[in-house]
């Protein structure tokens, strides 16, 4: 599990609006996570039109996590006001996300976190979840019944954090 720790945000200043939102996504192989793309824009799109955010834009690294740091560091180069991520690994966009601090922009993450501390990790208790579905599994087929475990994304963060 990821450690919680003293926010490196704690005196940030937001730059004047409107901002430039900027979303890294790991992997849009599949219908979750393009569905997820998807409202994150329709959410944005709605602070486009109240002048709050300017644009928006979304890279797809194809789970390849080099490409990855090479469209957030594109995305610090174009000067975003916000980095938002699915990130596909929990290492090794460290380095991006602390030149994206550098730079004062946040970087926040949901459905995986990372192991900077300039990140916000954003994200579920699977372990919870995890216990919830089987109690629930378990009061619905008191009998038994066979029961299949999907995984994700393999070395996604957490498929790996599953693993620890």
């Amino acid at each position: 599990p990821q450690k919680v720790l003293p926010s490196a945000w704690d005196n940030f200043t937001a730059p004047p609006k409107p901002w430039k939102w900027c979303h890294s996504e790991s992997y849009q192989g599949n219908p979750w996570r393009v569905t997820v793309t998807k409202e994150l824009k329709r959410l944005v799109d709605g602070l486009i039109a109240d002048g709050t955010v300017s644009s928006f834009e979304v890279s797809d690294s194809n789970n390849d996590a080099s490409q990855q740091i090479n469209q957030i560091r594109a995305f610090i180069d174009k000067k975003c006001s916000i980095i938002t991520s699915i990130p596909g690994s929990a290492t090794a966009l460290d380095d991006a996300i602390d030149a994206a601090a550098k730079a004062g922009i946040p970087f926040i993450t949901a459905a995986g976190s990372v192991t900077s501390p300039n990140a916000i990790n954003v994200d579920s208790n699977y372990a919870r979840w995890g216990y919830d579905m089987m109690a629930a599994i378990g009061k619905a087929q008191p009998d038994g019944a066979s029961i299949l475990l999907v995984e994700g994304i393999a070395g996604h963060p957490i498929v790996v954090q599953e693993r620890q």
